[in-house]
């Protein structure tokens, strides 16, 4: 499914998105690019079982300090790419010690703000890294240490004499070289190398690993340490195409590309997930090359995202299970036992506490003002959305990036009731609240606890296989 998914990302940029040979081109080298960061993303996972955010921006701040000494201080073009990708692996190394070691045994979904974290401080560092010259590197381009070009023409309709022509400059025959051949020696270091099959080793089960005399830790460091380097690789090729990255290394779409690409890998198929990338920023870069369909790319990666992830069947692997156990990051809260619960000092600070909210509520508006009221709304309403996420993630395990997506429809929907049909807002909160989402009733096996089909209509009990087939 996943090869077909692909086939059909080409199939759509080819026949609906139709690009000059020359911009097509361009679009393929800038999807090997895309590539290397979601094959890093790949890696960080199958190591560490998180979703590393921070992997674009792993290589601003080398890249950074790359483009600085090559164009401030005129060093040579491999000099400074050699200089970039040490403080690339040191950083990958100082990253992976100092933060993501620590939050080892912790929850996934803790590791993973973490890893958001990690992209806040390399954003703020790659913006101050050019100022330490006091100049600065926004949109400028590495100039190629070689006088390469290569002029494509294609002529459409065939008939027609004239005939559009586009230049490769060197920076781009540099990356449609030295891209293929990185992905190439990863897949080289993972499947022939002693150190990558240990590495593939620890990822499929880290404890047993662990237990045979394998250092996890130390290879997790080599994992981040070579994801750090393939970003810094990725960003700097890219530097010398379309300009050095300031700030958020590649922003929301080669994360939503990335994303795509593993789920259409599955998280694990390097190759896959490789291939998916070129698509997707294929794809991509035909949309926007059509001015009239600019933002049209991302709700069709979205769909593609979608069918595959339908198109998946669920995995029996006991690490894939610990994985997604693993992202719960707090155990349901227990009540009280009766014995405390009706004791009567617990009962009177209860209904205190109670009586005190209540109180505090309905006297705020008459202490705040009316602007700073529709202040403390909004924060309660925000708070109310961290909430629903703590139900979702902390409690039920489940990852959800989409939740102001679902927030949005729901107030949408909700405003819309209220301003155009006229309904009540009590009426209208609940009609929003079914549209942001559907409720999903889940029945029980009665032999070995599990979960069956859906309700409303689950199997009889007796037809049910027994506890050692579930």
């Amino acid at each position: 499914m996943a090869t077909l998914t692909i086939v059909a990302l080409f199939a759509i940029q080819l026949v609906f998105f139709g690009m000059p040979l020359g911009l097509w081109t361009r679009g393929f080298v800038l999807g090997l690019l895309a590539a290397m960061l979601a094959v890093g993303m790949a890696l960080i996972y199958r190591a560490n079982r998180v979703v590393n955010f921070a992997q674009a921006d792993l290589g601003t701040v080398p890249t950074g300090f790359a483009a600085a000494l090559i164009l401030f201080w005129q060093w040579p073009y491999l000099i400074g790419l050699g200089v970039g990708m040490l403080i690339a692996v040191v950083l990958g190394l100082v990253v992976e010690m100092a933060i993501i070691r620590r939050f080892r045994n912790a929850p996934r979904m803790v590791m993973t703000v973490a890893t958001l974290g990690v992209t806040q401080l390399l954003v703020v560092l790659g913006i101050l890294v050019p100022r330490w010259w006091g100049k600065n590197l926004a949109s400028q381009r590495l100039e190629s240490p070689l006088d390469w070009k290569l002029t494509l023409s294609v002529s459409w309709p065939p008939w027609k004499p004239d005939s559009s022509k586009f230049i490769l400059g060197g920076n781009d025959i540099i990356a449609m070289i030295v891209a293929p051949l990185a992905l190439l020696g990863v897949a080289w270091f993972l499947n022939r190398s002693r150190l990558g099959t240990a590495i593939r080793a620890a990822a499929e089960r880290s404890d047993r690993a662990a237990m045979l005399g394998i250092p996890v830790a130390r290879l997790n460091t080599v994992v981040w340490m070579l994801a750090a380097a393939l970003s810094f690789l990725a960003l700097f090729l890219r530097s010398g195409i379309t300009g050095v990255p300031l700030g958020f290394a590649e922003g929301l779409p080669t994360l939503l590309i990335a994303l795509s690409a593993l789920v259409i890998g599955r998280l694990e198929n390097l190759g896959t997930i490789a291939a998916a990338a070129v698509a997707l920023k294929l794809l991509e870069f035909g949309v926007q090359s059509n001015a009239d369909t600019p933002y049209l790319a991302y709700p069709i990666m979205a769909g593609a995202m979608f069918a595959a992830l339908l198109a998946q069947r669920g995995s029996s692997s006991r690490r894939d299970n610990d994985a997604t156990s693993s992202w719960r990051g707090a155990e349901e809260v227990r009540p009280l036992p009766e014995h405390l619960a009706t004791n009567p000092w617990v009962v009177t600070v209860k209904y205190t506490l109670l009586a005190a909210a209540a109180m505090f509520v309905l006297l705020l508006p008459r202490l705040l003002g009316v602007g700073n009221v529709i202040k403390a709304s909004a924060l309660l309403a925000f708070a109310i959305i961290g909430l629903s996420l703590v139900v979702l993630t902390g409690w039920a395990g489940q990852v959800s990036l989409g939740q102001m997506a679902i927030v949005g429809i729901g107030a949408a929907v909700s405003a819309t009731v209220t301003s155009r049909w006229q309904v009540d807002l009590t009426l209208a909160l609940v009609i929003g609240g079914m549209a942001g989402g559907r409720p999903r009733l889940r029945w029980v096996c009665p032999r070995c606890g599990c979960e069956g089909c859906t309700w409303p209509s689950p199997p009889s009990p007796s037809a049910w296989p027994p506890s050692s087939g579930c």
